[in-house]
């Protein structure tokens, strides 16, 4: 079900299949027996023909949407082959510590593109697009942890980039760059954790399962399966919106909503949260679990009330105790995160810095990152 609807044109597929069935209901409505009941089913095949038809325009709408986006913007870097199915990879300046950025939610790789664009000036920067974000092909389900470790271990070496990297997570992405680290610590130099997920206090909140979080919705995947994402994006971007902002390029601004306006992202990052609670086992990780290694974890100092507003904005259906327990654990698993090296450092983004802190203040990132990359080198120089 999840490989189907994540297909552009699964929306052809269902909006001929709702036709078929209407074209059934009133060709049987003929061989009725009872007069009423004849134009009951003959009115039922009609509605389902005419919806059919708006459901089939929308779709093919998208189709002809998607084909001259991708067109005008092909793949900025490289597809590669990581088992059968293809990741994509941007991989752009110079330098002997790689920087591997990985988003949070299940966003693709230009979503913190106003991060490498300044990285890359410095050294090696790497964008990638998850299966399912972006240019990538959806890739197999069921989704985990694990599974897309492994995918980025092989995407890096099938594209020569030997690393040891510097790996930089937001949010959800944290529990890919955590479980790269500890599965494959010789490729990684540093751990750059910025506000990242903590199995804890992910796996307790098994009310999200109810996917009532943003991304994740019916109405959400029916929008972009049937064209109307473009609508809204249009106006979005048309209007100004504040979250499109930190993209200085027109044309940045547009392949990141290329990204979202396809059916496999919003599929992409509900089965990569239902991995989150179907194999909870992936995410653990206990204090001392990186050794020696580096790690900068980065909570945001905003007061408790402040951030619980912002929650009650993304969670509306939790009570008060339930979001004030929530983040309670949530800044308590930062501490967590600096506890999984020996070395591991918990630091304060400034004041007025909330969750999204890489995108409102990119500079505190900038900093971090650039902090990682003097110790890493300065650790090899010597």
């Amino acid at each position: 079900m999840y490989w189907f609807i994540s297909k552009n044109w699964c929306g052809l597929v269902i909006a001929l299949g709702v036709g078929l069935v209407g074209l059934l209901v009133d060709v049987s409505s003929a061989g009725m027996a009872v007069d009423w009941l004849t134009t009951m089913m003959g009115m039922l095949g009609l509605v389902l023909l005419v919806f059919a038809a708006i459901l089939l325009a929308l779709s093919l709408l998208h189709l002809l949407a998607v084909a001259y986006a991708k067109k005008r913007f092909p793949p900025p870097g490289e597809l590669v082959d990581v088992g059968g199915y293809r990741l994509h990879i941007l991989a752009e300046g110079e330098g002997e510590i790689p920087v591997v950025w990985i988003p949070g939610s299940h966003d693709q790789g230009m979503a913190f593109h106003h991060l490498h664009k300044v990285i890359k000036q410095e050294t090696r920067s790497i964008l990638y697009d998850r299966a399912g974000s972006g240019w990538s092909d959806v890739g197999p389900f069921p989704r985990r942890v694990s599974l897309e470790v492994d995918e980025l271990y092989r995407l890096l070496e099938a594209s020569g980039e030997t690393g040891p990297f510097v790996l930089v997570a937001h949010s959800l992405g944290g529990f890919v760059a955590k479980s790269f680290a500890a599965t494959y610590p010789e490729k990684v130099a540093g751990l750059v954790l910025l506000d990242s997920a903590c199995a804890d206090a992910s796996v307790y909140a098994s009310r999200l399962k109810e996917n009532k979080v943003p991304g994740i919705s019916f109405a959400i995947w029916a929008a972009t399966a049937f064209g109307l994402a473009w609508f809204i994006v249009a106006r979005m971007k048309k209007q100004g919106a504040e979250w499109l902002s930190v993209y200085e390029e027109e044309s940045i601004k547009d392949q990141v909503l290329l990204g979202n306006c396809q059916p496999k992202l919003t599929v992409g990052f509900a089965a990569a949260l239902k991995a989150v609670f179907d194999f909870p086992y992936d995410l653990v990780k206990v204090p001392g679990t990186l050794g020696d290694m580096p790690v900068f974890a980065m909570i945001p100092p905003a007061p408790k009330a402040e951030q619980l507003e912002e929650l009650r904005q993304f969670l509306p259906h939790w009570s008060q105790g339930e979001l004030g327990n929530f983040l309670d654990l949530r800044i308590d698993s930062q501490h967590q995160n600096a506890k999984l090296s020996h070395r591991g450092e918990l630091h304060y983004a400034p004041a007025g810095a909330n969750h999204n802190f890489p995108f409102e203040m990119p500079e505190v990132v900038f900093e971090e990152v650039r902090s990682m990359l003097a110790l890493v080198a300065s650790e090899a120089s010597g």
